[in-house]
């Protein structure tokens, strides 16, 4: 991540070219269209009351999708519980109706209810190709008679192929009943790169608690984490003039986010592995969200996500939202 931003200083001499694009459009003036897959679990439910905090005071058209596994099949070949579709059926129609009564008056002039048969990524990957949402939220871990959403499959595999921006909601604690309010501290990972000014604009772009505390978190590799990258030596010399520009870029960032959001504070690291330095400041800083730009996808329908965001996806201890702002739909 912070090599791009290197690289645009070596290109430019500066970042003002990608600062530009912070707030340059307003996000708050559009309909947000969002696909919220659940599986009525736990923390399922937690990212609803997340969802339910982000809605307020946005024009929101909302999808709400749940997919049943397939039942267990016996040695031969019969279904276990014959009543399954059935039963499957009424939990569905209770959870979303649920769901609708904690959705209403939130903004939502649209609501609309999908179910699916199969596998839980694919299929929310398949909605996704078809409606085109904004953002796909979902819980990070959870279980369920309908289908189990776990970090390195679900969660993992839609946040890495999806083409909007993903919420992975991950509550705090360790609760049977976990849930989870407007984030109080949310950070952001500033590089300098387009991808990363989208996503303070897709930060800014929601209406956060008036007391959210806003960490614009850069990190500069160290020496042998350049030399690894194949950074020159005179480049390493300049490591100095470098920090202290990515440092003023991140100060100018915090400062416009200052604006409409008063706490926020700019964050300069050092450490050998971005990815890293990242979860650890927001494991330190008690941090509920973290923002992680990412490029998208380009015309290869096989692109691999970023490994920073990657790392910080797998790893972070609070919820991950990772930006992928499609510029088309301004």
């Amino acid at each position: 991540m912070v090599s791009n931003a290197f690289a645009n200083h070596s290109k430019h001499g500066s970042f003002d070219t990608t600062l530009e694009n912070v707030r340059k459009r307003n996000l708050r003036e559009r309909t947000v269209k969002i696909l919220f897959a659940t599986d009525g679990s736990g923390n399922a439910r937690a990212a609803a009351g997340f969802l339910r905090e982000f809605m307020r005071e946005r024009e929101i058209e909302l999808v709400l999708l749940t997919v049943s596994s397939p039942p267990d099949l016996s040695i031969h070949g019969n279904v276990q519980n014959p009543d399954w579709e059935a039963s499957q059926r009424n939990f569905i129609i209770d959870l979303h109706d649920e769901l609708e009564d904690q959705f209403s008056g939130l903004g939502s002039e649209h609501l609309s209810k999908l179910h699916k048969t199969g596998s839980a990524a694919a299929e929310i990957l398949k909605v996704a190709t078809s409606i085109q949402p904004d953002l796909i939220v979902l819980g990070a871990v959870g279980h369920s008679m309908v289908h189990r959403m776990l970090l390195g499959s679900v969660s993992d595999n839609v946040a890495t192929h999806a083409k909007c921006s993903v919420l992975i909601v991950r509550p705090q604690g360790e609760s049977e009943s976990p849930s989870m309010a407007a984030p109080k501290r949310i950070a952001i990972a500033y590089d300098g790169s387009a991808a990363s000014s989208e996503a303070v604009n897709e930060m800014m772009a929601a209406q956060w608690h008036p007391d959210v505390v806003v960490d614009v978190v850069t990190v500069v590799p160290i020496y042998d984490v350049w030399m690894g990258e194949g950074i020159s030596v005179s480049a390493i010399k300049n490591e100095e003039e470098v920090f202290e520009r990515m440092r003023k870029r991140g100060d100018e960032v915090s400062a416009t986010v200052a604006k409409e959001i008063p706490n926020s504070h700019s964050h300069i690291l050092r450490g050998q592995h971005v990815g890293e330095a990242i979860v650890d400041f927001c494991d330190s800083n008690d941090t509920d969200l973290v923002f992680v730009g990412d490029t998208g996808h380009g015309q290869l329908h096989d692109w691999l996500i970023g490994s920073t965001t990657k790392y910080v996806l797998r790893h972070a201890p609070c919820s991950v939202w990772v930006s992928r702002h499609d510029a088309s739909k301004n």
